[in-house]
């Protein structure tokens, strides 16, 4: 396994070297901005309701987007046209995984208390950075929406 740790620095930027980074876009917001590598600029949004997330490149073109279906955060989540599925996987440690084909490709964890988010990538998983930034931002608005509602 390859470990990826999205670890949030100056600015309020979670990045890894190689990956690339999203920070919020304002104190008021939810929405997000970042840079992905190869990829360029990146925006993510998520609708009032919470339940559907998006990214978007500089080009406005839909890079990705996740539907949470029923209790927590699982349902189907797409990038580049490539289907996956993102669930969690473990309610005691809030990790969430990404899948396909009904195999765990990546696990996103958050680690102290919320500044670093550790993936866990199979060895034979070809996972865009892009599609790596998106799972990790899902998962630091999930830490947030769970911490509201305690």
């Amino acid at each position: 396994m390859v470990m990826v740790q999205l670890t949030k620095g100056a600015g309020g930027r979670f990045e890894a070297a190689g990956v690339g980074w999203f920070k919020q876009r304002s104190m008021l917001s939810s929405d997000f901005v970042g840079e992905a590598a190869g990829v360029g600029p990146l925006t993510f949004t998520r609708n009032w309701t919470g339940r559907q997330y998006t990214v978007t490149d500089a080009t406005s073109r839909v890079r990705g987007h996740h539907t949470r279906q029923g209790w927590g955060n699982n349902g189907p989540l797409e990038w580049d046209d490539v289907q996956y599925e993102f669930a969690t996987h473990s309610m005691w440690r809030s990790s969430f995984a990404l899948r396909r084909h009904s195999e765990d490709l990546a696990t996103f964890t958050p680690k102290r208390f919320g500044r670093t988010i550790e993936a866990l990538v199979l060895d034979h998983a070809n996972i865009p950075p892009g599609l790596l930034l998106f799972c990790g931002w899902i998962t630091v608005m999930s830490q947030r929406d769970a911490a509201a509602a305690s």
